[in-house]
């Protein structure tokens, strides 16, 4: 059932075959629909990105769209005895956030971007955990996509991270996705995840790994890491 006013609703979308997408909608106007969706395409008539978490908009008539649907964010699920939570993971990607409707759609948690490539902090991370907490969103992380090639690059970044944070105390998940990276193999990976989360350790932080499936299962050793007591956030995307 498409609803009319569906905002932090999924949507979904359809091919001739089945349900084959879905996103997050967070504004709908008189024409469209706006969402916020991962492993995206550049398909003619919507904001082109390719392969990332982006902004994308659709006419409310598009005809892929099969509906839309809102989890009871308030109700604990439970699947075999395990409990789930919710959180969003969020950045300057996402513009202005109103964390008091995040609150009231039900989210308790979330995890934001810290560090960016230049060096600096998200432009958005301090007004978002500003604003987070005084919702009552709970800021359960803070996350880095960091390029090093090695060890020492890794304690620079993992110091640079906590320097930034100014005091915070929040646990840290460090993203390492970089072809680059990933051509150098499960060893010399793990050990630069290791550098930085035994860095983070020594300081005083927790740190946990943000990864996909692909990396979780080819590029890691996530036995070496869970024995430092990394935690894996795997990442999973529609196809």
């Amino acid at each position: 059932m498409v609803c009319s006013s569906p905002y932090f609703y999924c949507i979904f979308f359809k091919n001739s075959q089945r349900i084959n997408h879905t996103g997050i909608v967070y504004k709908v106007d008189a024409q469209k629909v706006y969402t916020i969706e991962g492993n995206t395409s550049s398909a003619s008539g919507v904001v082109a990105n390719g392969g990332c978490v982006a902004k994308k908009s659709y006419a409310l008539n598009y005809s892929s769209i099969a509906g839309y649907g809102r989890p009871k964010y308030n109700s604990p699920n439970t699947t075999n005895n395990t409990q789930y939570t919710y959180a969003i993971d969020v950045s300057s990607y996402q513009g202005v956030i109103n964390w008091a409707q995040v609150k009231s759609s039900g989210i308790k948690y979330a995890i934001l971007r810290g560090v960016t490539k230049n060096g600096e902090m998200d432009t958005t991370f301090e007004s978002n955990y500003t604003n987070a907490t005084k919702n009552g969103v709970k800021i359960i992380g803070v996350y880095q996509f960091s390029y090093a090639l090695n060890e020492a690059i890794a304690i620079k970044d993992a110091k640079n991270m906590i320097a930034k944070l100014n005091g915070k105390k929040i646990d840290i998940y460090l993203d390492l996705e970089w072809a680059t990276q990933r051509a150098l193999g499960v060893v010399k990976v793990t050990a630069i995840a290791k550098a930085y989360a035994n860095t983070c350790k020594s300081l005083g932080y927790n740190c946990h790994i943000y990864s996909n499936l692909d990396w979780y299962k080819n590029v890691y050793s996530p036995s070496e890491l869970k024995a430092l007591g990394c935690k894996f956030w795997i990442a999973r995307y529609s196809a």
